[in-house]
């Protein structure tokens, strides 16, 4: 697939490379992150782009000493690395090559060394072998999410509720071609991706991402749900980590500004791909998510999105930022997203006539979130006067008040 569709991440990464001698994207496989780095060496005139997934490329720097000589050789280009978890001991020889790079700098104390590290890695920092514990100081990460409707053009929200957020399978030539990929995509996964990351039990890693695909969305007390898999409950948990870590589930705490009034202590999960749920019920067109026996499934799925822009839009660098809340007497906020340290209290309805219900104004008047920071987002606009926004409305309404000047 050779169209490319810019990504609001760009910018960051090219603003950070100019301070850091390494930069890292990290997000799920076939996020784009390769699309995103190939775009990025466009605009320098040498660069090394390794694939550590190609034979030949991972020959290359094979062996402490091998990589240290052949990285130093390059070291007047900008040099990409691809799939970097897969040799999580070459980052001591980046730490090595990091501080020549860092140590010139200019007064403003950007970088002026021709050459940079961009690393692109499928796992989260931990498990790139603790790379911050040799590269401190040194290197900056960035997760890309999949495609989110407000970076592609004339977005067809009905084909990316079937197809889902990776490039590939939104791209696909037809709906049928999405679904095969989507399939083919998990089974890799689960069947081959998942023997590089520790001793987990195919079968079992199957039957918990089924699982998780049937409670997507909802409270998930892992002890709880993982009795059924008959496994030891830390055994089970590194399994929810390790699908955590390579950013196949998204969960988000409670809310607990006010501890005693919240009765539920378990986070909530949600697969980050709508497109992969629709595979799991064999859903493949808009019309057949909208039937009432799909009612569930389609507002989970709509909450999902939301999620993964709000994460996109707001990346939490300095920990959580994304909450939901429900309190003793079933008040509830779908998502509080805290920023600049202001709360905005966010409702995912997939009716466009939807209103604010009781519960949700009772529980932003305990919280002390106020009417303006609170918004009802919907798939589609009403033609009727409503109070509900879309996601691009969304993002303009929070950008508008996080940067209004402070009178």
């Amino acid at each position: 697939m050779d169209t490319y569709i810019p990504r609001m991440l760009e910018h960051s990464v090219k603003k950070l490379m100019k301070f850091f001698p390494v930069t890292a994207i990290i997000g799920a496989r076939q996020c784009g992150k390769s699309s995103i780095a190939k775009n990025i060496c466009n605009m320098y005139n040498d660069y090394l782009y390794l694939d550590l997934e190609d034979e030949n490329d991972l020959n290359k720097i094979t062996g402490n000493i091998r990589a240290k000589q052949f990285l130093s050789e390059n070291m007047d280009k900008l040099i990409v690395i691809d799939e970097v978890q897969l040799r999580p001991e070459l980052f001591p020889t980046l730490r090595v090559l990091a501080d020549q790079i860092a140590n010139t700098r200019d007064k403003n104390f950007d970088i002026y060394h021709p050459a940079r590290f961009l690393i692109l890695g499928s796992a989260s920092p931990m498990l790139l072998r603790q790379s911050g514990e040799t590269l401190a100081g040194r290197i900056t990460y960035v997760r890309l999410t999949t495609l989110l409707v407000t970076e592609i053009p004339d977005c067809d929200l009905k084909k990316y509720f079937i197809r889902g957020s990776f490039p590939v399978s939104y791209l696909a030539s037809s709906d049928e071609s999405s679904f095969v990929w989507r399939k083919s995509y998990m089974s890799a996964f689960l069947h081959r991706d998942l023997e590089k990351w520790g001793d987990l039990a195919e079968g079992t890693m199957e039957r918990l991402w089924h699982m998780l695909v049937t409670v997507n969305g909802q409270e998930t007390n892992h002890e709880r749900a993982l009795s059924s898999l008959k496994i030891p409950f830390k055994e089970a948990q590194n399994y929810f980590d390790t699908l955590k870590s390579l950013f196949l589930i998204d969960s988000i705490p409670q809310f607990t500004k006010n501890p005693f009034a919240s009765i539920c202590k378990t986070p909530k999960t949600y697969i980050t791909d709508h497109g992969l749920i629709a595979n799991e019920f064999e859903i493949k067109s808009f019309d057949d998510l909208r039937r009432p026996t799909n009612a569930v499934t389609y507002g989970t799925m709509w909450e999902q999105i939301v999620l993964n822009h709000l994460r996109a839009w707001y990346p939490r660098p300095n920990g959580e930022n994304i909450f939901f809340y429900r309190d003793k007497d079933g008040n509830e906020i779908d998502f509080i997203l805290t920023k600049n340290r202001m709360p905005f209290a966010i409702e995912c309805k997939i009716s466009s006539n939807a209103c604010m219900s009781s519960g949700t104004y009772a529980a932003m008047e305990k919280l002390g979130i106020p009417e303006e920071h609170a918004f009802i987002v919907t798939p589609f606009q009403s033609s009727e006067k409503s109070n509900t926004i879309t996601l691009p409305e969304l993002h303009a309404k929070l950008e508008e008040i996080l940067n209004a000047p402070i009178e």
